[in-house]
């Protein structure tokens, strides 16, 4: 799909957006700019997607699909492993059964996004906003989710081996049939009932989870 922005275009819509206090899109079209020239013009196709995640504008990927300005492409199977997507804005995002095995997604914004089946192994999602994504199926052996919103995560059936959950928010998570065998679950979570400290009550669907050698708050392993 070939997308063209006019530069005249580009700064009636930041007027406009500058008018009614809301300067999202024109920091979105300013990035774009400053990467294809202030008349933007491209074949938006799925490799130039993954392009742009890769760069500095995976910072405004996710506010671009959401006002319209780029389609988004499903990004089922692809190979992002190893990579630096740190800060990016990916929400919403269809990533499923891809390989992201040691990517760096610290700080990022991927609430909604769906991640089902895919290799995380190993994954940087310190501080991470994954509010309502789907993660259920997935590999996420030894991934750092410390201080990260997983309010109303899926992870059934997924690999949480070693995982680190210390300062996580798990309001509403599903964790049906998970194996979090040899987690750190450090003050997240307080047994019994299950409560994250600091926000009270919460419920987490626990059923048929294998916690055989998970850290609890108190120091003991599970057995």
């Amino acid at each position: 799909m070939c997308i063209t922005i006019k530069k005249q275009e580009r700064e009636t819509w930041i007027q406009d957006t500058v008018l009614v206090n809301n300067t999202a899109f024109a920091e979105v079209s300013n990035a774009f700019a400053a990467v294809f020239g202030d008349d933007v013009q491209f074949n938006w196709t799925r490799e130039k997607q993954i392009e742009v995640i890769k760069s500095p504008l995976r910072e405004h990927v996710g506010a671009a699909w959401r006002m319209g300005l780029v389609p988004m492409w499903s990004l089922r199977g692809v190979d992002l492993s190893r990579l630096n997507l740190r800060e990016a804005d990916l929400r919403n995002a269809i990533i499923t059964y891809a390989n992201m095995h040691d990517v760096d997604l610290s700080n990022s914004n991927l609430g909604w996004a769906n991640f089902s089946g895919s290799n995380l192994i190993g994954v940087n999602l310190r501080s991470a906003n994954l509010y309502g994504a789907n993660l259920s199926s997935s590999d996420l052996e030894m991934a750092d989710l410390s201080e990260a919103n997983l309010d109303g995560a899926d992870f059934g059936h997924a690999n949480l081996t070693g995982v680190n959950f210390s300062g996580a928010s798990m309001r509403g998570a599903n964790l049906y049939m998970a194996n979090l065998s040899k987690d750190d679950l450090g003050e997240i979570v307080e047994l019994p009932g299950w409560n994250i400290e600091r926000l009270g009550p919460i419920k987490i669907n626990l059923d048929g989870a294998i916690l055989t050698g998970a850290r609890m708050p108190d120091g003991t392993i599970h057995r």
